[in-house]
């Protein structure tokens, strides 16, 4: 019997632990599996760009075209390899002048 009540209260420990850190992380734009850059989507990006990112005519949205464009915006933003972590206060923009 107390055994079964150890149990249930390290379950409900470990319940309000869970769901404080989803709001935590939540409330302060916190992305615990992000790619530190924008390197790391590379798959992502190539896979979206000749599978599941064309058309059912088979074209690319962003260049009109069957060819994979070599401007293509996703493309730049992988290769500026830019960190995707924001710094600084995300409320800046918000301030009373």
């Amino acid at each position: 019997m107390q055994a079964d009540v150890l149990g249930l209260t390290f379950l409900a420990i470990l319940a309000v632990f869970a769901l404080l850190a989803f709001l935590i992380s939540r409330v302060e734009g916190l992305a615990m599996f992000a790619p530190r850059s924008s390197r790391r989507i590379a798959a992502p990006v190539g896979a979206f760009c000749t599978d599941r990112g064309r058309l059912a005519n088979g074209q690319c949205p962003l260049s009109g075209s069957a060819e994979q464009a070599a401007n293509c915006p996703l493309w730049r933003f992988v290769d500026a390899d830019q960190p995707t972590t924001l710094h600084g206060n995300p409320f800046e923009r918000l301030r009373a002048t």
